[in-house]
């Protein structure tokens, strides 16, 4: 899979292994996901108790703040989208005033925008590649395309000009053998 990566990146391609597996693991990608979650959907993507935490500071949270209270009006009922930089500044407040676990705050804010590594968004579930593994399949690419330009030479120098002459198929071998004897 990191080859079929490499043929898409040619700036990765050729560089450090070290480099490139930095690269693949880096949090680049952002991924927004434009819903409305209800406390329902709180509670079966982060667990009843996480989402007790989370909602139990937001109610706490609207006591004191009209908007607060009609978020949590909006997840009682329609649910709200998390994904909006306003949303993500609220739940950062919350996060502060309830004393989440940043894992916490991180697991809500990841519901309406996800920070995603190149090899998340390229592989999915797949495990990161290793240094040896990454250097491996550069190498593989490597000789991969030297062929290609092996193949696109002949191609190129023998047998298309062939294709308009009246140079018999032994010829065209003839020139492939000597060709081959020459490099």
């Amino acid at each position: 899979m990191i080859l079929d990566f490499l043929q898409q990146q040619p700036v990765l391609a050729s560089a450090p292994a070290a480099t490139v597996l930095a690269a693949l693991n880096a949090a680049t990608i952002e991924v927004v996901h434009p819903r409305a979650y209800t406390a329902g959907d709180l509670v079966a993507k982060l667990g009843a108790e996480n989402a007790a935490i989370v909602l139990g500071t937001l109610d706490a949270a609207g006591q004191q703040n009209p908007i607060l209270k009609a978020a949590w009006v909006g997840l009682s009922t329609l649910g709200i989208s998390l994904h909006t930089p306003d949303r993500q500044a609220m739940i950062d407040g919350l996060a502060a005033a309830g004393e989440w676990p940043g894992e916490l705050r991180d697991a809500v804010k990841a519901l309406g925008v996800e920070h995603r590594t190149p090899w998340q968004q390229f592989a999915g579930e797949e495990p990161l590649p290793t240094v040896e593994e990454i250097a491996a399949a550069q190498v593989e690419l490597n000789r991969q395309q030297e062929i290609e330009a092996l193949g696109a030479h002949v191609l190129n120098e023998i047998i298309t000009p062939a294709i308009g002459s009246s140079v018999s198929v032994d010829d065209v071998r003839t020139q492939l053998a000597a060709w081959l004897e020459g490099d």
